[in-house]
């Protein structure tokens, strides 16, 4: 049998005969009927088109834009005057869980195409998709859930080297994450850090969100940071303590209740509750205290790691679950 098509045409389809369809254009020069035509779709085929998008992932929703002006204009039959694309974006997104809903609540200026966007990254297994160092890099290919930094010879660099999970933004809600160190190093620290970038990434001999010599971060606050107390908190494997820094100031450490060194075998597990302002840690399934809190803003989980005193460090980070009566 033959097959049947969408609709959804790719640059340089839509011909008919040899010769390329032209749509009819009104006096104002734009494409008679086409809001018309977009409600008909949007009314007749919504769920067709749901249906479809439903297998992309975000960024190929986006090129349904860029192939069809209808699907990526804007117009005012649609909510909000959105695209078509956008409007299938907020359907996608209104059907997620109540509870996947409440871990992102929509921002002013984004659209439902990027919120869909971290409702899909949300989903996903936890991966640190942003390295910062030329040290680091990941064991192995395709694995981004474990990266691993290797000892530099005497007289070169220190590797001192950051991880960050970009893509997977923490903005409210309750929020579990596990790390096991693989390589074991005491100089490891886990925790979270501002949703920040750095020019020349992979060639920076070192990096540390601590280091003095990263004044300008402060230059990437937003709104979207919020009025926290600190824009980085990291729990250290070597003594259980907290540093923490609110850029440009300088970088503090501090001593808190129930805080315990962790020993190779040990596995930590972090919760962020943007509801309550909090970072807790828990060591091996047991719970250890809440170790800072006036947090609010968006963060994203993150480890720093160096090997100066042991061959290699590496850690592996994965998605936490509640369901443990320990947790709750």
């Amino acid at each position: 049998g033959r097959r049947r098509h969408l609709g959804l045409q790719q640059p340089g389809q839509g011909r008919v005969g040899g010769r390329a369809e032209r749509p009819e254009r009104d006096s104002g020069g734009g494409e008679k009927g086409s809001t018309t035509v977009g409600k008909m779709i949007l009314d007749l085929q919504s769920d067709l088109l749901v249906r479809v998008s439903s297998y992309l992932v975000a960024k190929e929703i986006c090129r349904l834009a860029e192939t069809s002006q209808l699907l990526g204009a804007r117009t005012a039959d649609l909510h909000d005057g959105s695209s078509l694309v956008d409007e299938v974006s907020r359907r996608l997104f209104e059907a997620a869980t109540a509870h996947e809903k409440a871990l992102l609540p929509k921002h002013d200026d984004e659209t439902y195409t990027q919120l869909y966007h971290r409702l899909l990254m949300l989903r996903l297994p936890l991966m640190f998709d942003y390295l910062i160092g030329r040290h680091i890099a990941y064991p192995t290919e395709g694995d981004r859930s474990t990266v691993r930094v290797k000892t530099v010879p005497s007289g070169y660099d220190w590797n001192l080297s950051t991880a960050i999970c970009l893509g997977q933004v923490m903005r409210s809600g309750r929020h579990f994450a596990r790390f096991t160190p693989t390589e074991y190093t005491a100089a490891i620290h886990v925790g979270i850090i501002r949703p920040i970038q750095v020019e020349g990434a992979s060639d920076q001999p070192i990096f540390s969100p601590f280091a003095r010599t990263f004044m300008g971060l402060n230059s990437q606050r937003t709104l979207r940071w919020g009025e926290g107390s600190v824009d980085c908190c990291f729990y250290s494997f070597k003594d259980g303590g907290c540093r923490h820094r609110r850029w440009p100031h300088a970088s503090k450490r501090a001593e808190w209740n129930a805080m315990e060194r962790c020993s190779p075998e040990d596995k930590v597990g972090l919760i962020l509750d943007l509801s309550q302002g909090t970072l807790s840690v828990h060591l091996n399934e047991r719970k250890l205290g809440i170790m800072f809190d006036g947090l609010n803003g968006e963060y994203c989980w993150s480890v720093t790691l160096s090997s100066m005193q042991s061959p290699s460090a590496a850690i592996k980070i994965e998605r936490g679950h509640f369901q443990d009566k320990q947790l709750k």
